[in-house]
């Protein structure tokens, strides 16, 4: 189904792939670390923001359930889920943001380490290098606070702010 704004989609996922030793102990070589994936996924996505780099107003969110299962070919049965929420509201120069980020596992069997949640990065856990977090869960929340100083012709314009991050 889609829409200008949005879409949800509905499918199977297949493929697998192999882990290679690039560093660590020689001992691990011996290990195989082949997976096949087999999975059904749901997705919504919906956007209103007005713009990607620096919204002042709308939201975005993005959802996600996967369930992998070996009847569909996997390596391994689990559950998981994933949510991305942003939204900005603008009065005159002024903007407040707020994002939310969310995934784990659903029901009790645990995601393999090959499908951990990743993060960090700029705004995105600031001051953690790109996806340098892993854990089989994760929630995060920021608050932002920008102010736009001055408007460029071409460019978006200068901004200066705040922001809080928790995760």
């Amino acid at each position: 189904q889609f829409t200008k704004y949005g879409e949800l989609r509905v499918g199977l996922m297949a493929g697998g792939g192999d882990a290679e030793l690039q560093i660590g102990s020689p001992i691990l070589a011996q290990y195989s670390i082949r997976r096949d994936i087999g999975a059904l996924r749901a997705r919504l996505n919906l956007d209103q923001l007005d713009n990607t780099a620096f919204p002042r107003n709308g939201y975005a969110l993005a959802a996600q359930v996967v369930g992998s299962s070996t009847k569909l070919g996997a390596t391994d049965t689990y559950n998981r889920w994933t949510l991305n929420f942003v939204g900005a509201k603008s009065f005159d120069e002024h903007t407040l943001q707020i994002g939310l980020v969310g995934g784990g596992a659903i029901g009790n069997e645990p995601l393999p380490l090959y499908d951990y949640m990743s993060f960090g990065g700029f705004m995105r856990m600031t001051g953690y290098r790109s996806d340098q977090l892993r854990n089989e869960s994760m929630y995060y929340g920021r608050l932002l606070y920008m102010n736009r100083l001055l408007r460029l012709p071409l460019l978006e314009g200068v901004y200066g702010g705040a922001m809080i991050e928790a995760a």
